[in-house]
């Protein structure tokens, strides 16, 4: 079993009690191998501060195990610490009682290291804002530890000050890692969520679905290979449009279909990604990918994105419809982020600062254009590369071409200028220096100064301190 199956699989040493039963003055221990390595296995009586251990031949499925008597309060696999078994949550099961595999609930504060032995539930203040419900405070409750469980979930309530009310969210995970399987993990999740925006009493957002991980034994904990599944539910409660006229409910349902495979290696990481999104009347295809030409020094280089997308079916009612789905040249703004994916502190903002803030989505073209929104085809490439030196600078050009039949488009589009990165990734600000003429004229015939074409990224969720510690792949 250590040579054959430990060192030479990815099989794991997992005994879990299921059972403890006493017949004919005898003890019984139904003990099942859920990590398909038939090692040795050590299991303990335990009674007050003492234990005494007897050690078994290992076996595969399960097996009823006899165990002299002692008048034991619990029966713990692995007391001494000396098996390699990777799952302790199974290895405790009390001598009597209705919930013999119930453990003590214990609250910290923030996060921490698991101990198997308790249930541990961690609190953490959280605070929020956006334009609409303005700062929002809370606590959010959650079993999130520095180790990947198996069930996790996390609910955060929060007060909003500018509505005086509720909002929030909650998720739930819950996580497999089969032994002998042609994927690595599976990850089946559902959440909810709730804010106001400005067309809105408020927008709930419901998913569901799952992630299946492939293996992969090289490099880990820098490739991704999986494809996921999500069924979203957006449910919004519109304004009154007058004191005597009821307020309006309007439902969305979407499923996408996603597959990612990347290398987030330090020198020429990669990633692309395939989407499809079907809802009541559209059905669209589309392809990102991503390389970095490194430079002598491995966080600078040029950084390509590429994008193409094509809508496969549409109704002729989509049009019509309150669905605005188009592929869009430029990265998407809060009104045009149909799936309610990002987080923006102005959803539904035309003027001011925030009605800037952008996700580099779709044709990724850092300017705000009205041209470029399309239901049929769209291809673009992002350019970005550091520039001399240690400035936070970066110079960007984006290519692009696209058809929805208007009769002054350009062939080809472009925009290029200069961007800021504060925080990769996270926060990023881009000027648009020069466009080509289409969009030019579209931006004049608007009034859209310089400073309106400036935009930004703000990726809130990557700093989110419970994402950071899932990120770290533990």
């Amino acid at each position: 079993w250590f040579f054959d199956d430990l060192i030479s699989t990815r099989k794991r040493v997992d005994y879990a009690l299921k059972s403890v039963s006493l017949k004919e003055n005898k003890q019984y221990l139904k003990v099942r191998n859920k990590g398909g390595i038939a090692a040795p296995i050590s299991i303990s009586g335990i009674k007050g501060d003492s234990a005494t251990t007897f050690w078994f031949d290992g076996f595969q499925g399960s097996s009823r195990l006899s165990f002299p008597t002692g008048g034991f309060d619990s029966y713990r696999i692995n007391y001494s610490g000396k098996m390699t078994d990777v799952d302790s949550r199974n290895d405790i099961m009390k001598e009597r009682g209705i919930f013999k595999k119930w453990r003590k609930p214990a609250i910290g504060l923030i996060t921490g290291l698991e101990n198997p032995y308790i249930s541990q539930w961690f609190v953490l203040p959280t605070l929020g804002y956006n334009y609409y419900n303005q700062f929002m405070a809370g606590i959010a409750v959650h079993n999130i530890g520095l180790l990947r469980k198996k069930f996790e979930f996390i609910v955060n309530p929060m007060y909003s000050f500018g509505r005086s009310d509720l909002a929030g969210s909650a998720q739930a995970n819950y996580f497999i890692m089969p032994s002998g399987s042609f994927f690595n993990n599976l990850d089946i999740s559902a959440s909810a969520e709730q804010y106001a925006t400005r067309l809105t009493e408020s927008v709930q957002r419901f998913t569901g679905g799952l992630k299946m991980s492939f293996v992969n034994l090289k490099h880990a904990n820098k490739k991704e290979n999986f494809i996921s599944f999500r069924h979203i539910m957006i449910r919004q409660d519109l304004f009154l449009v007058s004191p005597t006229e009821e307020a309006s409910v309007r439902e969305d349902n979407f499923n996408v279909l996603h597959y990612r495979l990347a290398d987030n290696r330090i020198k020429n990481p990669y990633s692309i990604d395939a989407e499809i999104q079907h809802g009541m009347r559209f059905a669209k295809a589309q392809i990102t990918g991503t390389y970095k030409f490194s430079y002598s020094n491995p966080k600078k280089g040029l950084m390509a994105r590429f994008f193409a997308g094509a809508f496969l079916w549409k109704s002729d009612l989509l049009a019509s419809s309150s669905q605005d789905v188009r592929f869009r040249l430029s990265g998407q703004n809060g009104s045009q982020d149909y799936l309610f994916n990002d987080i923006f502190l102005g959803r539904n903002e035309n003027t001011g600062i925030l009605s800037q803030q952008m996700s580099v989505t779709d044709g990724g073209f850092k300017v705000l254009s009205f041209r470029g929104q399309t239901t049929d085809y769209l291809a673009t490439l992002n350019l970005s590369s550091n520039i001399p030196g240690n400035l936070p600078f970066r110079v960007f050009l984006d290519i692009g071409h696209y058809n929805n039949e208007e009769l002054d488009a350009d062939p080809i589009n472009y925009s290029g200028g200069v961007s800021f990165h504060l925080i990769d990734g996270i926060f990023e600000i881009y000027a648009p220096c020069f466009n080509s003429k289409a969009i030019k004229n579209t931006l004049k015939i608007n009034n859209v100064g310089f400073g309106e074409q400036i935009r930004f990224v703000l990726n809130i969720p990557l700093i989110n301190p419970l994402t950071i510690l899932r990120n770290l792949n533990i």
